[in-house]
This record gives structure tokens, sequence and C-alpha cells, in this order.
């Protein structure tokens, strides 16, 4: 667990922003109104008031946990599938812009993290939020790719795909991100609310109608009236502060200071959760006694049609399932929240793996072991909190990072 806390801190947004913001020259007073949205919202903004000092004015959006610091001006939001509360959010963020235009504000700094496609949300006209949301539900239920769901989320929403953009102008957009989006394409994180989309609802629509013929009507009937995005100007400053390769050098770093030497660190890692926990248990089998990898992405996962749990801890029964020298590891969905839980307890950001984790055939044991058995509930892609073996999963609440999932595995001896 040291360790797992260790790599998170070293992904901190607070301390890659402020780091970020120095490096592409912001000074004091170059952040007077500041807009950030996203699952790392919080700490974006200590981080840039860090370097240029308290805005002028500001507002966050983010989802609940993360606690509020210093930058109190916080509308709570939903995540993965948007709500009223996104509704109402998107409302907030239109008036904040509107007020800084109006102001004549000199620039407006947006910061971007993970999350915030669904944080902000405005069915286009014609749409209602639950026909939205039944495509988006659909859409993570069959495990897209993040590039052609935002494809649809940026043609179905009145705020993404640049239309922050077009109405915050003419005022010019400094934006920082911490990507969650393997490539980091701005159109992509986020949804681009203030970058132009390379796509528009011609593609949307068709991507609908072959993934789901018509059984999303009314979402297909709002985009028939859809003009083209719209042209917006390119952000005059445009930011990464920290993105997945950032976050695996990063574990590398505390790795190789407890002593361990990493001979592999990819990256972009796109793989079906399952190959990924397999790769890695081949990878480990060919390495020698404290020699390890950290392996990052978004791999995909279609959502169970029951049980709980997400795709970090089905890569990370994977991994146990394909252990066959002694090892030691984790796999950590880095916002802290893998997935679904039981009502009534919290989620899990993932879980530890060691070589010789029971693995038991469930067919061969009754419900009520199986309930009682942390990693036969890990098998299940159930996040409740164990009751029987040592614990398997992670529980870190909100960490206020988030950038995609991290495998981080070592050979013992």
């Amino acid at each position: 667990m040291r360790i797992v806390k260790a790599v998170l801190a070293a992904c901190d947004a607070r301390a890659a922003t402020a780091c970020a913001a120095r490096a592409e020259g912001f000074a004091a007073g170059d952040a007077l109104w500041v807009l950030a949205i996203g699952k790392a919202a919080i700490g974006m903004a200590e981080g840039i008031k860090d370097v240029c000092g308290d805005p002028h004015r500001h507002l966050i959006v983010t989802v609940d946990g993360p606690p509020a610091l210093s930058l109190a001006n916080i509308l709570r939001s939903d995540h993965p599938l948007p709500t009223q509360r996104s509704v109402d959010a998107g409302r907030g963020v239109k008036r904040f812009i509107q007020e800084a235009r109006a102001a004549v504000a000199p620039s407006l700094t947006v910061l971007m993290s993970g999350g915030a496609s669904s944080l902000i949300c405005e069915p286009i006209p014609g749409l209602e939020l639950e026909d939205y949301r039944g495509v988006v539900g659909a859409m993570l239920a069959g495990g897209w790719e993040v590039q052609r769901m935002n494809a649809v989320r940026r043609a179905i929403d009145g705020l993404k795909g640049g239309r922050l953009s077009a109405l915050a102008a003419p005022l010019p957009v400094d934006l920082v991100v911490i990507s969650d989006v393997i490539g980091d394409t701005l159109c992509d994180i986020g949804s681009g609310p203030f970058v132009h989309s390379p796509t528009g609802a011609s593609v949307a629509a068709d991507l609908i109608e072959r993934a789901f013929d018509d059984r999303h009507a009314a979402v297909l009937t709002a985009l028939s009236c859809q003009p083209s995005p719209p042209r917006v100007t390119a952000p005059r400053r445009t930011v990464v502060a920290l993105n997945n390769a950032g976050a695996v050098r990063a574990a590398g770093d505390v790795l190789r200071a407890e002593g361990l030497s990493v001979v592999s660190d990819d990256w972009d890692v796109t793989a079906f959760m399952t190959g990924v926990g397999e790769s890695a248990g081949l990878a480990l089998s060919a390495a020698t006694p404290r020699e390890a990898l950290t392996w990052g992405g978004e791999w995909d996962l279609a959502a169970p049609a029951s049980g709980f749990g997400g795709r970090a801890q089905a890569a990370a029964v994977s991994l146990a399932q394909s252990l066959a020298v002694p090892v030691v590891g984790f796999v950590v969905a880095t916002d802290g929240v893998d997935g679904l839980a039981p009502p009534g307890e919290a989620p899990a950001a993932g879980a530890i793996v060691w070589t010789g984790m029971h693995w038991p055939d469930e067919a061969d044991e009754d419900e009520d072991w199986l309930a009682a058995n942390s990693f036969a509930r890990l098998a299940r892609r159930d996040a409740g909190r164990p009751k029987g073996e040592p614990a398997a999963h992670l529980q870190l609440g909100a960490t206020g990072v988030n950038v995609n999932d991290l495998l981080v595995a070592w050979r013992v001896k």
C-alpha cells in the first residue's frame, strides 16, 4: 500500500499543474478568471493559484469526494453517466463564461481533466437527458473506446466540440490539461469543449446506427437537425501538465527508489483488460528477481450485466491467473474509482495482486462461501469490501488524480 500511495502522490495534480505552468511562462496575474472541470479540478486550480496568485473569479466543477481547499466555489456533479447535476453544472459554466466576457476579462484560464465529459452536459435541442443518458450508457456497456464515444458526445452535447470556446470568444483561452486520453488528443479530453471538433453529427449518427440500429431513435432524430461543429479559434496556450506517460515515469521513479529495476515501462497499453493481465504475467515470468514493469493505458471493458467493479480489477484477476513465478503488484484506476460498488459500500480503486492468491472454481463453491472470499468476489468484478482472505481490494477514495489505469508489478524472488 505504501508504494501504491507513493505512485499516486507522484501524479499529484496540484504539483503537476504548477510545474507545467511555470515551465510555460505563467506568472503572477496571468490567471484572473479560472475555470476548472474534471476529477482533478481542485488540485489543478490550486496549482495554477500557486503560480499566478489568487484569481479574481473561479469556478470548479468536480465529483463528490475530493475536499475543497482554498478555492471553494465548487459545483459537484456526476460521473460516468450525466445527471441533472451535470446539466446544472453546465449552466453554471456557461454563466461563468458569459460573466468573464461581459467583464472583458484579460483571458480565461481553463483547466481540464478526465471526467469532464460527464460532469457538464447540455443535451442538444430535441434531445432529453434520459435519451442522452441512454446512448452514453449503451456505449459504456459496449466497451467503446474513448475516441468513438467522444465523437458521439461532441455531437449530442451543446457544450462540447468547441462550443464553449465559441461562447467565450473573443476572450483568449489558456488551456491546461491533465490528460486521461492516450495520445492527448484535445478534442477527446472532456470531449473538447474549447477546441474544434473534427467530426460532426453525421459521423455520430453513423456510429450509433452501426452499433445499435434504431434503438436510439430519439438521438438520431435530434442529430439530423444539428448544424456542423463551430469553427473556433485555437487556445492561445495549450499545456499538457500530466498524462499517462508521465504517470508511468513517476511510477518507475518510485520503484527505482525502492531498489527495483524497471525493465518495461509502456504507457500506451490499449488492449482488452484480460489481455493486459495475461501479457503482464508473461513478461514477469521472463523477469529476474527485483525486476519490475510499469504499464499504463486505458484497457477496454464491456460493463458486466451483473456484479460490481471495473477494468482495473478485471485486469488484476487476469494477471493473478497468469502468474507462474513469485510476483507482487497492483492494478489501479488512478482516480480511485474502478467501476461500481454494492449499495452502501465504497468503490474499490483496483486490487493488489500476489502469486498464490486463492482462485476458487466458482462452479464448485456455494454462494455463501463465495460472498466471504475476497478473491472470488474479485473474480466476479465485485468491488465490495473483502470479509475473508487478506484484503485484495484497494480502497483509496477519490484521489484527485486521473491519468487512466496503472499496472505495477515486480518479481519477488
